[in-house]
């Protein structure tokens, strides 16, 4: 989960993660958009079995609750408590799990980047397999100067700086 620190109190954020972890959710992500007067917090949760609307809305009740108790903003806000989107980086091997079969984006530490299917997931390593597009594939030149890792390639999810699954039509 990315650092709020520095926009909540660390006892709040800590709060947060007890809530979540009581519930079998994980934080995820916390945004904080608009103004001081105005404030927008979104809320992002998740567990490898999907997050129900239902769990979103005892989440935003109990969350509402803690923000009120410690005072965590000065005027008011509006809180939204969701699972994530498809355009919010995958952080935890068992989300890579439950999108196999899906079209991935995909980032390395070392720069290079790579579109293409998950093939599997096991013990840590995702592989990523060719896309099936009428584009002809592209040649190791053009790999190389663009910094495109050659499919297919299994990788350990260290190797990983950001991965989002990318929607289909």
């Amino acid at each position: 989960m990315k650092s709020i620190a520095a926009t909540l109190a660390p006892s709040v954020e800590e709060s947060l993660k007890e809530l979540c972890s009581r519930h079998g959710v994980y934080l995820l992500e916390v945004v904080l958009r608009g103004t001081e007067q105005r404030r927008i917090v979104e809320i992002y949760v998740d567990s490898p079995q999907g997050v129900t609307l239902d769990q979103c809305g005892v989440l935003s009740k109990e969350m509402d609750a803690i923000f009120e108790r410690d005072n965590a903003f000065s005027a008011a806000y509006r809180l939204e408590v969701s699972s994530p989107g498809t355009d919010r980086p995958l952080q935890y091997i068992w989300q890579y799990e439950r999108n196999v079969g899906r079209l991935l984006s995909v980032e390395l530490t070392d720069g290079k980047t790579a579109k293409g299917r998950i093939g599997s997931v096991q013990n840590g390593i995702v592989t990523i397999e060719p896309s099936k597009s009428r584009q002809k594939p592209p040649t190791k030149k053009t790999l190389a100067a663009e910094n495109i890792l050659e499919l297919p390639a299994a990788l350990d999810v260290k190797q990983i700086r950001s991965a989002v699954v990318e929607v289909e039509f």
